[in-house]
């Protein structure tokens, strides 16, 4: 009888009770119709539409067709019919093979093979672990006394318990040998030297036990109290009583004179109280500042509920913003005096710390008051204190060695300002530095106690006499025409043509966007142009830049649709640049003589990408090195008793020898001192000495010189 639920199931997957002669008969038709016998993946059973030898074998490992779970196809196969798989036939074992390989791994290692043991040596296609599985499940096992006798106790066979019935191995933890705390802290300290690392309980084995016992089954055997160990422990909590290594799920107690003595440490150590950022405690046993700091906030391992902020301000009176000490109007009062017979100013809240006490600063004292905590109520800000205390009285009292005037005055009740006045400070500072001032220029030096930043927030507010503006940089537009970049005026194309012909006029070419500031122009530059006109500010439409409006109005070119190139052209301008300058151009020779536009730089990249018409794959150097081989190539051949000839005619005419800069040779057309200077040099054109026209001509007899010029015959 089945279940409705296992109906269910076996109509879901197509199968149903079946016997295993049912599936031998298909087997059997499947043997006759292809010639082999099926696998799983055979696909569809012929002989029963609907059903697959997957399913058969899902089946039957299943155990759904009348046969204990577990089978498989292969297997039925192999006992009903003699299939030898060799898969099969290679892996069947028998007792005294096992305990064969047992005693080799025995021999070879010292210790008996567990499960994790790996490959077995003598038969690389067997793991300790299948072997394991096998006599575990009892298929792969011939039968034999020994799988009898466990069948007969109605237990299950496994390598431990096969070995320590056959060769009384003591692998449980109820049987093996005692143990004791200090054997297994000395294997914790060898485990340590070893890894670097204190063991776990999946460390795995333990090369020094004679019983071949893992980490696991000792901390097991510590957590039950076998193998004479006390119980209810661990292998985490001894390593931590030996004070070897903190357990985190059961930290030790601390004492608040611990928790102060670590904490004095630290700060002899780096200068500073701990707070919970701060990583380990060196001292400590694994502690870290944030367990102290939640050990502490709970009230756990026997410290006290107390922050460890609050713990050092009590303790040790350091300063934490959650954590202020109380403050009185009298202390107050004596942070003022100081502060005046130090310095002969009142102070305010950018007047930074207050000497001599702890982390206390102005711009503290200031929020103090304006929030009214600490003690300090009724006042809105420190010039409402001073003015409360000081404000009302007259006369003048010594601070030190300072006269202070009575009374206080806030930036409340600071001067009268006009804006002629303002006009002229600001005239001065641009006399003085250049530029005209801004919220952030500093003191007015013909005003001490004003700064920039005072004139500005008084011309926000309209106080201290001035009518409201929007800010200081308006004020200056409207009374001085100061550039104001929050309001730039606008564009047109006229004007930026007028500068441009302007520009090429000043400098013979048309500005870019590099050029910088414009002259007569107000600050104008050519980058600003360039921005407006791409994004469309400044009443210009943003649909063209500052080289487009310059190529559709003053005919400029174009940078990236540039004339086509061909090597005849290259070659004339390499030959002018060396007869004008004496030498060939490199890509860094700057803009080419007589050309609209064109640079070296630009020809060497053509050259090298294959641009504007060129073939590429070449280089500015090759072309004039190509050159100047094949100019030297259709010069004639030299001899050293021809250059001699020459350079005593020319002795004769001007009394001196020749050098490389004497210009062309009368007596040989086409030639010049400087061209066989150069052949003397990297012997060319037949002369095979390397040398130079000094060397040449240093051994040489000077002729006498003669009075009249030779006659020069066209």
């Amino acid at each position: 009888m089945t279940t409705r639920r296992q109906h269910s199931r076996l109509k879901q997957t197509g199968e149903s009770h079946m016997a295993a002669a049912q599936i031998i008969q298909w087997a059997d038709d499947h043997h006759k119709r292809f010639g082999e016998w099926p696998s799983k993946k055979s696909g569809q059973i012929a002989t029963a539409p609907g059903r697959t030898w997957a399913r058969i074998d899902h089946a039957l490992y299943r155990g759904r067709c009348g046969l204990p779970s577990g089978m498989t196809l292969k297997r039925l196969l192999h006992e009903r019919r003699g299939t030898l798989y060799p898969s099969l036939r290679k892996n069947e074992l028998t007792i005294g093979q096992i305990l064969a390989w047992a005693d080799d791994h025995h021999r070879r290692t010292g210790h008996w093979p567990t499960a994790r043991s790996g490959v077995v040596a003598t038969n690389p296609s067997e793991t300790w672990t299948s072997i394991d599985r096998a006599l575990a499940d009892g298929r792969r096992v011939a039968k034999s006394p020994v799988t009898e006798a466990f069948a007969r106790r109605g237990e299950s066979m496994s390598l431990p318990r096969l070995l320590r019935q056959e060769r009384k191995v003591l692998r449980s933890v109820h049987r093996g040998t005692p143990l004791s705390q200090g054997q297994i802290l000395s294997w914790a300290d060898a485990y340590r030297r070893k890894t670097g690392e204190w063991p776990t309980s999946k460390s795995g084995t333990i090369p020094q036990s004679p019983d071949d016992d893992t980490w696991s089954s000792v901390n097991r055997a510590l957590n039950e109290g076998k193998r004479g160990l006390p119980a209810r422990g661990s292998l985490a909590l001894l390593l931590q009583d030996s004070g070897r290594q903190r357990h985190v799920g059961r930290p030790p107690p601390v004492t608040v004179e611990q928790v102060l003595r670590w904490a004095d440490q630290h700060h002899a150590r780096t200068g500073k109280w701990p707070t919970t950022s701060d990583r380990a405690i060196p001292s400590s046993l694994g502690e870290t500042w944030m367990s102290v700091s939640k050990a502490l906030a709970r009230g756990s391992r026997g410290l006290p509920k107390t922050p460890l902020a609050l713990l050092l301000t009590e303790r040790r009176g350091i300063r934490r913003k959650r954590f202020l000490p109380k403050l009185t109007e009298e202390q107050v009062l004596q942070f003022v005096g100081d502060h005046l017979a130090r310095t002969g100013k009142w102070p305010h809240l950018k007047s930074g710390r207050i000497p001599n006490t702890r982390g206390e600063s102005w711009y503290a004292i200031n929020d103090t008051l304006a929030i009214g905590h600490r003690g300090l109520r009724d006042y809105k800000s420190l010039a409402d204190f001073l003015t409360k205390h000081f404000g009302s009285s007259t006369g003048s009292f010594r601070a030190g060695r300072f006269r202070i005037a009575l009374p206080y005055r806030s930036a409340k009740f600071a001067a009268r300002l006009t804006e002629s006045k303002i006009v002229e400070w600001a005239m001065a500072h641009r006399q003085k530095t250049g530029e005209w001032p801004g919220i952030k220029s500093g003191p007015i030096v013909a005003a001490p106690g004003e700064t920039w930043e005072h004139i500005h927030r008084a011309l926000l507010a309209g106080s201290r006499g001035l009518r409201a503006q929007t800010s200081l940089a308006d004020f200056l537009e409207e009374r001085v025409g100061r550039r104001n970049r929050a309001r730039l005026p606008d564009l047109s194309a006229k004007q930026i043509l007028q500068w441009a012909d302007e520009h090429r006029a000043r400098t013979g070419r048309w500005p870019t966007r590099t050029d910088g500031e414009i002259p007569g122009s107000n600050g104008e530059t050519w980058g600003g142009i360039t921005v407006a006109a791409q994004v469309g500010i400044r009443g210009l439409p943003g649909t063209w830049s500052l080289a487009d409006l310059l190529v559709n109005e003053r005919g400029k070119r174009k940078h990236l649709h540039r004339a086509r190139l061909n090597p005849s052209i290259i070659r004339q301008w390499v030959i002018r640049h060396y007869e004008r300058t004496g030498r060939w151009p490199s890509h860094a020779a700057g803009d080419i003589h007589n050309t609209d536009g064109e640079t070296w730089t630009g020809v060497h990249s053509a050259l090298v990408r294959g641009t504007r018409g060129l073939h590429g794959r070449s280089s500015l150097a090759q072309f004039t090195h190509a050159l100047r081989e094949e100019i030297a190539a259709r010069r004639k051949i030299l001899k050293v008793q021809d250059i001699l000839l020459w350079a005593k005619a020319h002795f004769r005419r001007h009394g001196e020898w020749p050098d490389r800069d004497s210009g062309r040779i009368p007596d040989a057309p086409g030639e010049s001192w400087r061209r066989i200077n150069d052949a003397l040099r990297h012997g060319q054109r037949g002369i095979k000495v390397r040398t130079n026209l000094p060397l040449l001509l240093a051994d040489q007899p000077k002729p006498p010189p003669i009075k009249r010029h030779p006659l020069r015959i066209p």
